[in-house]
């Protein structure tokens, strides 16, 4: 091989890693707004808590695949009303006394 194709050759081969870099840093950014999206202020509060950012959004993920494994069906709107009314007289009477519960 001539120099003339091998500098080619290390120049195709710079190009494909910039452009994969490129690609890498853009998916994660992605990623990382896809999560604070989802999450909001639950994301600020991993990150804080963890140890690294990456570790942090690990674990937000591993959330999301936890979830999307539950069978999860919405509930017939009696019964959502049903539970709405408990749930806003419980409210009221921890407002009203707290230290009784």
């Amino acid at each position: 091989m001539s120099t003339e194709t091998l500098i080619w050759v290390a120049v195709v081969i710079a190009a494909v890693a910039a452009l994969s870099a490129v690609g890498y840093v853009v998916l994660q950014q992605q990623r990382r707004h896809r999560l604070r999206e989802r999450f909001g202020p639950e994301y600020e509060r991993a990150v804080r808590e963890s140890e690294s950012r990456r570790e942090a959004e690990q674990e937000l993920r591993a959330r999301e695949q936890r979830y999307a494994e539950l069978d999860i069906k919405p509930l017939d709107k009696e019964s959502r009303d049903a539970y709405a009314a408990k749930w806003t007289a419980v409210q009221e009477r921890f407002v009203d006394a707290p230290a009784s519960r």
